[in-house]
């Protein structure tokens, strides 16, 4: 029809089922329900398509007076058709974002984000969520995971890869860098991709910083003089002699 088309159900006093047909309208569609909508799709997709540019929008809208909390997207999962144990490693849902490639086209999945059960343990219950994307030859690699770790209020956050890149969130092209490779080796550095003229890497602390004592040692790469006097601040550093030597330069 051209008007809108509205349709109420009271849950309270019966049921309307929907079977094998279609609803067109091309104005609004509300539906207003008193109580719950169960749609069961047996072996098939729920699908809302819309050919307009930006839609469509799936929106979960709340309002009731005085409100503090908003709506939920909940994946609920269970192993049979009535509650039973859940077993570690079950996946608990995904959000998926997919596209097409260039090529046939074919479908590609971009990005996944997906919920696991660690532990099911009544009392001991842990989660974790990945966060995966497609890198190079299309194959999903996790690039983030949190999981619990089995103690109340702690988790364990890693990240997947050896470039990781803090913006210094002004727009500009400026960013801290940590570069880890094997074994854990890292590199800690100031990075601007605009120039060579990055900014200094500045320790703070409001106790002491502390160099523990293992295996390794504390290397400091040796250099034919000292830097720019900088007022307030003496300099450490260690001459290109042979054998090499260490200095102090004040300010």
């Amino acid at each position: 029809s051209n008007a809108n088309l509205n349709m109420t159900i009271d849950g309270t006093y019966g049921r309307t089922s929907v079977g094998n047909s279609q609803v067109v309208t091309s104005g609004d569609y509300t539906h207003t329900v008193v109580g719950d909508i169960n749609w069961a799709c047996v072996g098939g997709d729920f699908t809302i398509a819309d050919n307009t540019n930006g839609d469509p929008k799936l929106k979960l809208y709340s309002y009731t007076t005085g409100g503090t909390e908003g709506g939920q997207l909940l994946f609920s999962t269970q192993r049979e058709g009535t509650a039973v144990d859940a077993v570690d490693g079950d996946m608990l849902g995904q959000i998926i974002w997919e596209g097409y490639d260039d090529g046939t086209p074919d479908p590609q999945k971009y990005a996944i984000i997906s919920g696991t059960i660690v532990d099911s343990g009544s009392g001991s219950e842990d989660g974790k969520l990945d966060f995966k994307i497609a890198d190079y030859d299309g194959t999903l690699d996790t690039s983030y995971t949190i999981t619990g770790t089995g103690t109340n209020g702690e988790h364990q956050h890693k990240w997947h890869g050896k470039n990781y890149l803090f913006h210094d969130g002004i727009g500009g092209a400026s960013y801290f860098k940590a570069y880890v490779t094997d074994r854990g080796a890292t590199t800690l550095s100031t990075y601007d991709e605009t120039s060579n003229d990055a900014g200094h890497l500045t320790f703070a602390p409001v106790g002491w910083l502390k160099f523990e004592s293992g295996t390794g040692q504390i290397l400091v790469k040796e250099q034919a003089s000292a830097g720019d006097d900088i007022s307030a601040y003496g300099q450490l550093w260690v001459k290109n002699e042979t054998p090499n030597e260490l200095y102090f330069t004040t300010d």
